[in-house]
């Protein structure tokens, strides 16, 4: 890509030659995407349920992103400061729950940013040792009193024993959202549903609409970087915050109207002696099903019929479909997921 490319370029290169989306064992490969459908280069239309929280208005939402002809992709150099990268700092801060008193670091990636909200907290801490509460097995929370941070996924139900054992042990709670767009959950952030502040929230490309991007936000203005960063593109940015823009204007609200209209269509499903669980809020919810196998043929199924689902998990697949889903989109869905689980009960 050329480093002159405008925004609207940009977008349009990522529509172009991504995304790549996979389901169970099968990959697809994509020709052209629109609104929540994809077509492959077999001209096979698919809906796409999997991909939402890492692309959460879809393909080719129009007027997206910024004014064409403008060279906003250049990176951030040594002295050197971009607009855009300034405005979304502020503009984190200020959503990030309990005011404005906040650390924004920008990156390249989630991975980043989750690695450089590690770095922080271990270095308040004092302590080095980092635990993962997805690693922790059983329904408790048992940790060692040498943990410096504990990383959490928003939806784990033990997030408010993770946030207690932080608490008192003078560790730091890192809320781990990169995998997840802001505003997804029907709240701008999904760890709101806990109750639960984190000392570090890091996101990941969700909020640049699929560009790689990154960001941590400390809980307070006493957590700081040893050495700041010039990662964040402004393009990113700029998308990033235009992103916020339609989430304050309308699509957060639409989020948790529809996410619940989603979500009560999926409740049947449990129970039915092939799928155990509906899991998630909102836009981000799953089916736990009783053995890998299960979850896989019930993915592959889908995507046989045109529903492109993802496998989150040996037993779990992922329902994420974007925020410009359409109700009738969700009714078509959830039709195709009957279908498939039919058969795999009559097999």
């Amino acid at each position: 890509m050329s480093e002159q490319l405008s925004l609207h370029e940009l977008h349009q290169w990522l529509q172009r030659y991504g995304p790549v989306g996979q389901a169970g064992d099968k990959t697809v490969m994509v020709r052209k995407a629109d609104g929540v459908w994809l077509e492959t280069q077999e001209g096979k239309r698919l809906l796409d349920f999997s991909a939402g929280g890492l692309i959460p208005m879809g393909y080719s939402y129009p007027g997206l992103p910024g004014a064409p002809g403008q060279p906003e992709q250049g990176w951030v150099g040594p002295g050197t400061e971009r607009a855009e990268r300034v405005f979304l700092m502020h503009k984190l801060a200020e959503i990030v729950p309990g005011g404005m008193n906040r650390r924004v670091l920008l990156c390249d990636s989630g991975r980043e940013a989750l690695a450089r909200a590690v770095v922080l907290a271990t270095n308040a801490s004092g302590r080095k040792k980092v635990a993962y509460l997805a690693e922790v097995p059983g329904d408790g929370v048992s940790f060692g009193s040498d943990v410096g941070a504990v990383v959490v996924h928003p939806f784990d139900s033990r997030v408010g024993q993770a946030a207690e054992f932080c608490r008192k042990n003078d560790a730091l709670l890192i809320d781990d959202e990169t995998m997840m767009a802001p505003g997804m959950s029907g709240k701008m952030f999904a760890i709101e549903w806990a109750g639960v502040r984190p000392d570090v929230y890091v996101l990941g490309r969700g909020l640049a609409m699929g560009l790689a991007f990154g960001a941590c936000v400390t809980g307070s203005s006493a957590l700081r970087w040893d050495r700041n960063s010039t990662g964040g593109s402004p393009a990113g940015c700029a998308v990033a915050l235009e992103f916020i823009e339609l989430l304050e204007s309308g699509f957060l609200k639409k989020a948790s109207i529809m996410g619940a209209y989603l979500q009560d269509r999926l409740a049947g499903f449990a129970g039915s002696g092939i799928a155990e669980q509906v899991l998630g809020i909102g836009f981000v919810l799953s089916l736990r099903f009783g053995s890998a196998g299960m979850a896989a043929g019930f993915a592959a199924g889908c995507q046989d019929r045109g529903l492109l689902l993802s496998s989150v998990g040996k037993r779990t697949v992922g329902v994420w479909p974007p925020l410009v889903v359409k109700k009738e989109e969700i009714d078509q869905a959830v039709e195709i997921m009957k279908r498939v689980l039919a058969r795999l009960g009559n097999g």
